[in-house]
């Protein structure tokens, strides 16, 4: 009984591990030496981005989402903010490293000797190549092309079903915007 307690805990706590190393933190980087805490009005620069048309303006508008969510104002124009933002989105196919396994085996043990037979097929689950789109955003000071903000971060794309991409991009910005503006 002891035993089988100690590996279900042992079970437990490596999944909980795992689960803790799958998920990472927006790479993010900023000039120190910016006020940050001066600014309240941001314009979002409109972007065109060709492979993905459709995701420019769920970008922008999750990011104006965010932004106001953290009190500042959207500005009409650049020359009306403090902070000039631009985005970019990239597109990578990455290798599927989730595999599903399976064994087969025979064997025998006893009084005279031994004998076993085992082999394994490998395969991918979902096919060979995943997809993940990164989204990249950039801030200015509104009067220079100074750049004092950046961050990235990735996500899997599931399927082509409009209402998850653009949940998807919620998600992100928010992780992308988490710790903006920077605490000094």
């Amino acid at each position: 009984m002891m035993r089988q307690l100690t590996l279900t805990a042992f079970t437990i706590i490596a999944l909980c591990l795992n689960l803790v190393a799958c998920s990472s933190k927006p790479y993010v980087d900023y000039d120190t030496s910016f006020a940050f805490a001066q600014a309240s009005k941001f314009y979002v620069i409109p972007t065109e981005i060709a492979n993905e048309p459709l995701m420019g303006p769920r970008v922008a508008a999750a990011i104006n989402a965010e932004l106001t969510a953290k009190g500042l104002t959207a500005a009409t124009s650049r020359q009306a903010a403090d902070i000039a933002i631009t985005y970019n989105i990239s597109a990578e196919e990455k290798p599927n490293n989730s595999r599903v396994s399976i064994g087969m085996g025979t064997g025998s043990y006893g009084g005279g000797g031994g004998a076993s037979v085992g082999g394994s097929v490998s395969r991918p689950v979902g096919g060979d190549m995943l997809l993940y789109n990164t989204v990249q955003v950039d801030m200015f000071p509104a009067d220079s092309d100074r750049l004092i903000w950046r961050s990235s971060d990735s996500f899997e794309v599931k399927g082509a079903d409009a209402e998850k991409k653009a949940e998807a991009v919620n998600k992100i910005v928010t992780r992308i915007l988490a710790d903006f503006p920077p605490q000094p």
